[in-house]
């Protein structure tokens, strides 16, 4: 595996970026996407990105991809602004990510060569790294948000130090993790979980995601309980980024998602 990530990072050709809505409940519209890389390999197709992304950052090879997406991903935003849609771009941060020096000058360099507006990019942190715990991380977390950048930690629930990660990062969004979403209906417990971390999160102003909405009866769920956003299938699957224009004109019609 990561002899032929080295492979394939050295041209970046075989790597795709992919897009996920994020609706906005109470707006009734999309309002943002979540850019997420997939690989095709020449003989083994399509690589799960849980097989490979562990593989990049073992590798060392985490930095180089992580700058192709920041990089692909604000230029494709700006199309979509210079066309009329102003979505704010989620994207990824690896924990291995944070532990290099470079890092803000890489947001700083995409933010200026693209011309994206700060306040529509997001970096995502995956919850349970200790590494996110380490002063320097958090240092650079802050420099992130005095770029003008929001911050959102993914999977939110999930980690051993979940409250924590709200006290020490500058955090704008939270995620429940899809955990939660996918037990809503079927275990009674999960209900007050959910509803206990949007209301600690709404105490705190941060705006809650939640991942992995699959039917209306979620969605109706989690609009009773004043989440905020969701994103999943139930909006769209991740798609490419032609598809984008098309999906947030759809979902402008408030028929469109049924159940509300």
């Amino acid at each position: 595996m990561i002899r032929e990530l080295t492979k394939a990072v050295a041209h970046m050709e075989d790597f795709l970026l992919v897009f996920q809505p994020q609706y906005n409940i109470q707006q009734r519209k999309i309002i943002g996407v979540e850019a997420l890389i997939r690989w095709k390999h020449p003989q083994w197709g399509w690589v799960r990105p849980d097989l490979f992304i562990p593989a990049a950052e073992q590798a060392g090879l985490i930095g180089r991809i992580g700058q192709w997406v920041i990089q692909k991903a604000t230029s494709q935003a700006v199309q979509w602004h210079e066309a009329g849609i102003p979505l704010r771009l989620s994207v990824n941060l690896s924990p291995e990510q944070l532990k290099e020096e470079a890092l803000i000058e890489l947001i700083d360099d995409a933010l200026a060569s693209s011309g994206i507006k700060p306040s529509l990019l997001t970096l995502e942190l995956t919850e349970g790294s200790p590494l996110y715990e380490a002063p320097a991380a958090i240092g650079r977390l802050y420099q992130i948000r005095e770029l003008g950048c929001a911050i959102a930690i993914d999977d939110f629930g999930t980690g051993y130090s979940s409250m924590k990660y709200l006290m020490d990062i500058p955090v704008q969004f939270v995620k429940l993790d899809r955990f939660f979403i996918r037990n809503l209906l079927e275990h009674q417990r999960s209900r007050p979980i959910v509803q206990a971390i949007i209301e600690l999160s709404s105490s705190l102003e941060f705006q809650v995601i939640a991942e992995g909405v699959e039917s209306s009866a979620e969605l109706q769920l989690l609009a009773g309980m004043g989440c905020h956003e969701i994103q999943g299938y139930y909006i769209s699957p991740p798609v490419q980024a032609m598809y984008i224009p098309d999906l947030v004109v759809e979902y402008i019609d408030p028929q469109r998602i049924r159940g509300l």
